[in-house]
């Protein structure tokens, strides 16, 4: 373990004066101590311990306060917009898409044969899905046997 050596007043008010005078003129300047503390021969945390007790308690950078390590989160409602009674706009038409989706299905009523019908054009609809896979399967090995 290292012993710390006694170091002049003069040499402490030096470096302490340096680093301050740098971190007045570049307060973003992360290598203060570093390079001070190579700059006299006095170790960085030694050096650290002279620039506190030498700076007064209302220095700019001790009432700075800590950065979050997050952003804050933050979360929005949307509320629902209230109709009025009299003048109802009708809703903007959306564009047409490049591929055409399935039309929307009205609401079924929660009866035994609209849910038949229900799953089976969910699976007449899954059976193209994977009919329209396979051959996009076999058109690229196609391609990488070339």
């Amino acid at each position: 373990m290292p012993h710390e050596t006694e170091t002049d007043d003069a040499t402490r008010e030096a470096a302490t004066a340096r680093v301050v005078q740098r971190l007045f003129t570049n307060p973003g300047d992360r290598n203060v101590f570093r390079v001070v503390s190579d700059e006299f021969g006095v170790g960085e945390r030694l050096l650290r311990g002279w620039v506190e007790a030498a700076t007064p308690a209302g220095d700019a950078r001790s009432r700075r306060a800590p950065r979050p390590r997050f952003s804050p989160v933050v979360r929005t409602r949307v509320e629902p917009a209230v109709a009025s009674e009299g003048a109802a706009e009708p809703a903007p038409e959306p564009a047409p898409a490049s591929t055409p989706e399935p039309a929307p299905t009205p609401e079924p009523e929660h009866t035994a044969a609209a849910l038949d019908d229900r799953r089976a054009s969910l699976e007449s609809e899954i059976a193209r899905l994977r009919q329209g896979n396979e051959s996009l399967k076999a058109a690229m090995r196609a391609l990488l046997s070339e």
